[in-house]
């Protein structure tokens, strides 16, 4: 497939190829752990 992109008014012509295989899905992003609450100091 050919397409014409305009880029600051610049004009390119790509070619963009199928290649039937899908991009790999990026990795979750880690889960931040809960913060605990510090303990309360008894009167």
């Amino acid at each position: 497939m050919n397409y014409n992109v305009t880029v600051n008014g610049k004009v390119y012509n790509v070619s963009v190829e199928r290649t039937g295989a899908a991009a790999p899905a990026a990795a979750p992003a880690p889960v931040a752990a809960a913060p605990v609450a510090a303990p309360v100091a008894a009167p």
